[in-house]
């Protein structure tokens, strides 16, 4: 496999590299996506050719590794598909990041929505979570519908055991994964604790804008909360009984309404 030359100009920050990951190399792209690369990953679903779609559309380039590589590379221009070596996830991330000479900084850890991408976040205090958990469990019960949230919904993003998960070539194979699930264990990665890494060396937490109800969130007919802002459905449905007892405040994405929180774990990123 002869791959395009590295990059050999000044160190570039995650956030300029846009990529597609083709559906054999899914895990890598979930970790590219913690380091703040702009990753977009097909499902198992789609195909190949997919991902040179993306790629012109969008003006992505494409990883992938094993035999798509040759053909792949034939139909995008030179440069636009990179082959990444097969083997532990943690070393093909290395391969990537030294490829296109990709400087990550504990500011780029996690500055990425883990389940889509987005980069853009709202704050929600304890208090003001606690009144839409209270609002949404309240409609659930007046509905007769059966609150589904368990700790089992749960997947500690950045823990040592994700890292763990994903160092066999299996991890890649994308027709055997989940393209939610972050660890070994099923997850629907409604919400997402993330690492205490956060507050000291996360995106600048201090400049995420805090939201409430009737200032930033409003309530939907269906008991839900809606953000102003891009009209998502707060997404409150994996967040675990009692979590309100030790978690100050609640980050949640703005593009899919993902919910985030500082979790146990520190990131082995």
């Amino acid at each position: 496999v002869v791959n395009p030359p590295k990059w050999t100009g000044a160190p570039i920050r995650p956030r300029e590299l846009s990529v597609v990951m083709d559906t054999m190399l899914q895990g890598v792209g979930r970790y590219l996506r913690c380091c703040g690369v702009n990753v977009k990953i097909l499902t198992n679903q789609q195909s190949h050719y997919d991902a040179v779609r993306v790629c012109l559309n969008e003006n992505r380039i494409i990883l992938t590794s094993g035999s798509p590589y040759s053909v792949l590379q034939g139909m995008v221009p030179k440069g636009m598909c990179v082959h990444v070596g097969q083997g532990r996830a943690r070393d093909q991330v290395l391969e990537v990041v030294g490829h296109f000479n990709m400087c990550v900084t504990e500011k780029d850890i996690f500055s990425r929505c883990q389940v889509c991408n987005g980069d853009e976040y709202v704050r929600v205090a304890r208090a003001d979570f606690g009144k839409i958990a209270s609002r949404v469990n309240s409609y659930k019960s007046s509905a007769g519908l059966r609150d589904s949230s368990t700790n089992a919904d749960t997947c500690n993003v950045g823990s040592e055991s994700d890292w763990k998960a994903s160092d066999s070539a299996e991890d890649n194979q994308g027709d055997r994964k989940q393209e939610t699930t972050l660890q070994d264990t099923p997850t629907s990665s409604e919400s997402i604790p993330l690492p205490r890494l956060l507050r000291s060396s996360l995106f600048d937490v201090d400049s995420i804008p805090f939201v409430r109800l009737g200032d930033g969130l409003s309530p939907s007919d269906d008991g839900g909360v809606i953000i102003n802002h891009t009209g998502v459905m707060l997404r409150i449905q994996g967040v675990p009984e009692g979590i309100l007892e030790r978690v100050t405040e609640f980050y949640c994405c703005v593009a899919c309404g993902k919910v985030f929180w500082e979790g146990k774990h520190f990131a082995q990123v």
